[in-house]
C-alpha cells in the first residue's frame, strides 16, 4: 500500500463529529477511516450512520490530497513558475523596514519597551476553553 500523501489538515469539524459519537469503537472506526482514506485512498466500509459523517469529510480530504500532490509535482519542476507571485517574492531581495530587525514583531517590542508590557495586546487577551481568545476590553489602554 503506497502513501498518497504524508500529511493532511485535520479540521475542527472532524473533531466535533468524532466527539458526538458515544461509543469508543465508533470513534476508532471513524478516525481510522479518515486516516486510511487520506493517506492510502482506502474507501471505508462503515455502518450507514458513520458513513454519512465520513461523506461530509471526504471533499475536504480529497482537496487536501489534490493540493499536496500538485505541490509535489510543482516542486519537482523547480517551484513556482516565472511570473508567479511567489517567484517575484524571491527575487525582491532582502529589503528591511525600520524597527530593531525590520519586522512587525520587533516594532511591537519597541513599543512595549517604551510604554511598558501592560499595553501589549497579548496581555489584554483572556484564554478560552475553545482555544480562541477573547479580548478583555477593561484592560485596553490606548497608545499615544
Amino acid at each position: 500500500m503506497e502513501n498518497r500523501v504524508n500529511r493532511f489538515p485535520f479540521f475542527y469539524s472532524y473533531y466535533t463529529a468524532y466527539k458526538k459519537l458515544s461509543k469508543e469503537s465508533d470513534k476508532v472506526k471513524f478516525i481510522d477511516a479518515v486516516m486510511k482514506y487520506a493517506f492510502f485512498g482506502e474507501e471505508p466500509d462503515l455502518p450507514e450512520y458513520l458513513d454519512s459523517m465520513f461523506d461530509l469529510a471526504r471533499p475536504n480530504i480529497d482537496q487536501s490530497v489534490k493540493n499536496a500532490q500538485q505541490g509535489a509535482v510543482n516542486g519537482k519542476k523547480g517551484g513556482a513558475p516565472n511570473g508567479n507571485q511567489n517567484a517575484r517574492k524571491k527575487s525582491a531581495g532582502n529589503k528591511t523596514t525600520p524597527g530593531l530587525n525590520g519586522n512587525k514583531v520587533d516594532k511591537e517590542r519597541e513599543k512595549d519597551m517604551e510604554y511598558g508590557t501592560q499595553n501589549n495586546t497579548v496581555s489584554i487577551c483572556t484564554g478560552d476553553t475553545t482555544g480562541r481568545e477573547n479580548i478583555d476590553y477593561t484592560k485596553l489602554v490606548t497608545r499615544s
